[in-house]
């Protein structure tokens, strides 16, 4: 059966959720469907960190040459963007007057969506000192980010015997990308590499 649709929202933020679908007759034996989304907006702190770029496409396509035989194919990409997840500094702990082993917090003086990488934020780092060498901090040396790519193929092939039906299920995934996060402990950590999965039932 023919068909297609879409939908579309805006919002805050600059914020955009689209999704959109279609099914395509191919002659009396195949059919093809495709589906597509994508989810966007500003990020929610000052540094632009909490912010979402994310989108991807699928498609299936359904074979069945034979009432024995059915065969079904399919492909997926996704694409994850952006500045990735943030964080604020709230605080840090010094010891209590009276030398115990507990501590207090001392308030950072910022909103909780400040961002780590705002000139302000910088400046209250460099007065923070950090293990193992405590000196101080040192401000951020790069702007975060993440850029990974997700796809796959699989498919299933079925089979009707007089005996039953037999059933194939191969797929493979593979995870690509890189991203460099920022959190109170660290100026810049980078994390990367791929991922293979094959599979065959």
């Amino acid at each position: 059966m023919t068909g297609a649709g879409f939908d579309v929202a805006f919002g805050d933020y600059d914020t955009v959720q689209a999704q959109a679908h279609a099914n395509l007759p191919l002659g009396e034996t195949a059919a093809l469907r495709i589906a597509a989304t994508r989810q966007a907006h500003d990020g929610y702190n000052r540094d632009g960190t909490s912010d979402q770029r994310t989108g991807g496409v699928r498609a299936q396509l359904l074979f069945e040459p034979t009432d024995r035989l059915s065969v079904r194919l399919a492909g997926d990409y996704t694409h994850v963007g952006g500045l990735g997840a943030g964080s604020t500094y709230l605080g840090n702990y010094n010891p209590n007057a009276t030398g115990g082993y507990d501590f207090v917090t001392a308030p950072a003086g910022f909103g909780t969506s400040e961002g780590l990488n705002t000139p302000a934020a910088n400046a209250y780092r460099q007065t923070l000192l950090g293990a193992p060498g405590f000196g101080f901090l040192t401000a951020l040396n790069a702007r975060q980010y993440e850029d990974f790519d997700y796809w796959g193929v699989n498919a299933e092939v079925n089979y009707r015997t007089p005996i039953g039906t037999v059933t194939l299920i191969p797929a493979y995934r593979k995870t690509q990308g890189s991203s460099l996060f920022q959190v109170p402990a660290f100026n810049s950590a980078l994390g990367s590499g791929p991922i293979d999965v094959r599979r065959a039932i």
